[in-house]
């Protein structure tokens, strides 16, 4: 549900960013932000924004790259405790 909500969200930020700055997507067009939104935000972030997008495109997935190492990190050592902690229940 999760990438669900975030493709939704995304595709309806680039329409209205897109009508605020002065240029509207056609309405035929606008459903396919939604479909493909993993590529087409992107694109349009870097089509919209030059230079500064690249940059933003490349931060978010640095920073989502290393947000997935943390968190799976964090999961296997939370997994691991908990196992080793019934380990120990069970041993004794």
């Amino acid at each position: 549900m999760v990438p669900l909500a975030l493709y939704a969200v995304a595709s309806c930020w680039v329409i209205v960013d897109d009508r605020a700055r002065g240029r509207a997507i056609p309405l035929l067009s606008q459903q396919w932000f939604f479909l493909a939104a993993g590529l087409l935000v992107p694109v349009y972030v870097i089509w919209s924004r030059g230079w500064r997008g690249v940059g933003y495109v490349a931060l978010h997935g640095v920073l989502g790259c290393l947000l997935a190492t943390v968190c799976m990190n964090a999961v296997a050592l939370l997994f691991h405790l908990f196992v080793a902690g019934l380990q120990a229940k069970i041993a004794n």
